[in-house]
């Protein structure tokens, strides 16, 4: 596996058409962070089998990126939507955004030391997206982000 494999996969699912627009609502309505969501969508991909003792291991190990990622998201929408406060906003933004790269880098790592890959696909298994929108109540929404990420 390359480096920042994640990372581009990441960039290529979010900037799928209808994506973007998607993961803001499941982000904005169930609490969803984008950068776990996207995770979840490569485990997927990749064919990850489904280990819940992992899921719940590497997100407990994550907790506080999380919550730095979320703090520097909520200073940039409190932040003005002003020509004086662009450069402001921009760099919050920037920050953010190096924030959830650092995260997908480190949930790449923990996999690669942690996961051994799915051996043989099996449509009825539980997956890492299904298991972390029902967590949040957005189990609707499973079927349409398989479609745009095109997961088998």
């Amino acid at each position: 596996m390359n480096q920042a494999a994640l990372w581009q996969s990441a960039i290529a699912i979010y900037t799928t058409p209808s994506m973007e627009a998607l993961c803001l609502t499941l982000q904005d309505r169930y609490n969803i962070r984008v950068t776990i969501l996207l995770w979840a969508v490569w485990l997927d991909q990749s064919q990850y089998e489904f280990d819940e003792n992992f899921w719940l291991r590497s997100n407990q190990k994550i907790t506080w990126r999380n919550f730095m990622i979320e703090r520097l998201r909520a200073l940039r929408r409190k932040l003005p939507k002003t020509k004086y406060d662009f450069n402001l906003r921009n760099s919050v933004k920037k920050l953010e955004l190096t924030a959830e790269r650092k995260l997908l880098e480190k949930l790449e790592r923990l996999t690669q030391l942690h996961h051994p890959l799915k051996q043989q696909v099996n449509a009825e298994s539980e997956s890492y997206l299904s298991c972390y929108l029902s967590e949040h109540g957005a189990a609707d929404y499973i079927e349409k982000i398989r479609r745009l990420a095109a997961i088998q």
